[in-house]
């Protein structure tokens, strides 16, 4: 909060929520592929796009930023 300027307590969390939020609509979408293809591969995606989506989060220099990658995190 401090580093991007902000003191609204409820828009400090938005980075938890979008994050709950990514992975609620992400259950969805992997859930159905994770029967079609196994389990395995549809775990070794996902862990290799969460590891690659924790870079641009962390280089993030805005708050938008931040809540668009954590929501695909």
């Amino acid at each position: 909060m401090v580093e991007f300027n902000f003191s609204s307590q409820p828009v400090g969390t938005l980075g938890v929520t979008t994050y709950l939020l990514g992975m609620a609509a992400g259950s969805v979408i992997v859930a159905p592929l994770s029967e079609v293809y196994g389990r395995r591969p549809v775990y070794i995606i996902c862990l290799a796009l969460y590891s690659l989506l924790v870079i641009p989060c962390a280089m993030a220099t805005s708050l938008v930023q931040i809540l668009v990658i954590r929501f695909f995190g």
